[in-house]
């Protein structure tokens, strides 16, 4: 898993949400990486408890922070880094990464076009939540599979919408 950085949260020009990533990343840095055993494997269940604690806690900072496309960038990154692993998360996890995603690309608005660097992080969560769901529900039984899989296709069309959009005719096209 990656560590987040400080230097995400200063770019923001926004002082509050600058100061509540800053509180939320040294919250994740601080607890949810110290000390891990070299194989997830190996974590107590009490660990684990800890590690999904403390990302409900920055997932629920982001949530109250979403607030303009200028910050979602950095948002959707965090929580890229925050779903990167399919076995140090659970249901909540990724239930509330799919909710956040889905204020961020506005799925709701079909005319709303994401930035491309937003797109990309949120190609990363929707494959890091694919993942997740595949790993953890091969029956495909769980609401947040079936969930998933309803806003799939929207999440293909803001995603592609938002890397085509800062194209040009004849440029190389965007491959993953």
């Amino acid at each position: 898993m990656n560590r987040l950085s400080l230097k995400k949260a200063k770019k923001l020009e926004q002082p509050v949400f600058a100061v509540a990533m800053e509180n939320a990343i040294q919250i994740a840095n601080a607890n949810v990486m110290k000390d891990l055993p070299l194989k997830y494997c190996e974590l107590t269940e009490d660990e684990f408890d800890e590690i999904i604690s403390y990302k409900q806690q920055i997932l629920q900072e982001l949530e109250d922070l979403i607030i303009t496309t200028d910050t979602n960038s950095t948002t959707s990154s965090i929580i890229s880094d925050l779903t990167e692993s399919k076995t140090l998360n659970n249901d909540d996890i990724i239930s509330r990464a799919k909710e956040l995603i889905d204020k961020i690309l506005d799925l709701e608005d079909e005319d709303f076009v994401v930035p491309s660097e937003v797109a990309e992080n949120s190609a990363d969560i929707v494959g890091d939540m694919l993942k997740y769901a595949g790993e953890q529900d091969c029956s495909l039984e769980r609401n947040i599979t079936k969930q998933l899989n309803d806003d799939f296709k929207s999440y293909l069309d803001k995603i592609v919408n938002g890397l085509l959009s800062d194209k040009i005719t004849n440029e190389e096209g965007v491959v993953f």
